[in-house]
Order: structure tokens, then sequence, then C-alpha cells
């Protein structure tokens, strides 16, 4: 007498999708794809403006001065290189959104990836938004003219500076810890399911 095979239990139904990461991935794609057109837009105004005699005007104006002179060498220097990355960092990140809303696995991880860098990021771009601002307002004194309101113009700027170096430390804490959290968010195991089984059904799919 042949034994019945038992039964196979029905299949799990597939996880919901989470609305807050399809949220996530389209701030994430409209802000870059901004960010992407807003470098290109950049470059090109730069490229018509340096060929201008106004161009030429303030950049030996700019070049008078020591602290200025080494402001714009500096920029100069390192300017090409962050936009590279900026653009480098947008276009990966466009890519993880697309995978993030289909669900890939891939997807997932390189954002991961990218929020971990976000959250490193904060401790160059703090210090480096610091240094800007400690150089502009040499700049600024050293322009204007040695006279009762160049005191008033420094204390000014002493006031200002204060407030734009608290107001970056707290904004770069926030942006950290928003990026950190987010990464913690999508390696939680009921996200991981979600990805797992997502792509198990889009590969077995015949093609």
């Amino acid at each position: 007498m042949t034994t019945p095979t038992p039964a196979l239990p029905p299949p799990l139904p597939p996880l919901p999708r989470a609305g807050w990461i399809n949220v996530v991935a389209w701030i994430t794609l409209v802000l870059c794809g901004i960010g992407v057109l807003m470098i290109g837009l950049e470059v090109l105004a730069y490229q018509a403006f340096s060929h201008t005699p106004a161009f030429e005007t303030m950049r030996q104006h700019l070049m008078a001065k020591p602290e200025s002179a080494a402001l714009m060498a500096t920029v100069s220097r390192w300017l090409p290189g962050i936009l590279v990355l900026s653009l480098l960092w947008s276009t990966v990140a466009i890519v993880a959104s697309i995978g993030l809303l289909k669900r890939r696995e891939w997807g997932r991880r390189l954002f991961v990836g990218l929020l971990v860098f976000g959250v490193l990021w904060q401790g160059v771009a703090i210090p480096m938004q610091w240094w800007l601002t400690d150089a502009l307002r040499a700049i600024v004194l050293a322009f204007a003219d040695l006279s009762k309101e160049s005191e008033q113009l420094r204390l000014q700027l002493d006031a200002s500076l204060s407030s734009s170096h608290a107001s970056g430390l707290f904004f770069g804490l926030v942006f950290a810890g928003l990026y950190g959290w987010l990464a913690w968010m999508l390696r939680t195991p009921r996200v991981r399911a979600e990805f797992v089984a997502r792509g198990a059904a889009h590969d077995a799919v015949p093609v």
C-alpha cells in the first residue's frame, strides 16, 4: 500500500512593501537629479563667465590681497575634484534609489553604503565649512577700510561666524544621525526579508 505524500503547506503571502522606502528612494531620486542638473549648469555658467572682462577684473582684484589669493588658489585646486565626487555620488545614489524602488538586494546594499559614506563625510564637511567661513571673514576684513566702521564690521562678522559654525555643526550632526538611522532601518530583518523575497520572486520569473 502506497503511503500518501503529505500535502505541502501553502506558500506564505509576500511581504507588503514598506512605504517609507519608496518615499526615501523618490526623495533621493529627485534631489540627486536636481543636483546633477545644477552641477552641469554651474560648470557651463563658469565656463561662460570665465572668458569675460568682468571675470578678469574680479580675479585681479582678488589676487591683490594675500587672503583672497590663497583662497582662490585652494578653491581652484580642490573644486574640480569636489565637483567630480559630487557628480559621482549623485549618479550612484540615483542607481541605488532605482534599486530600492525595485526592491533589489544590490540596491539596498548600495544605498546603505552611500548612507555610511554620508555619515563619514560629515566629519569632513563640517570642518570644511568652518574653514571656508573663516577664510571669507579674513577676506572681507582685508578689503575693509581701516576706520571705526571696520571694528563694527569685525564684531558683526564674528557674531555671524559663531552662528554659522553652530548651525553647521547642528545640521551636520542632524544629517549624520538621519543617515545612520536610515542605514540601520535598511538593515533590519524585516526590510532585508522583503528585499530577499522580492529578489527571489523576480529570479523565479522565466525569461
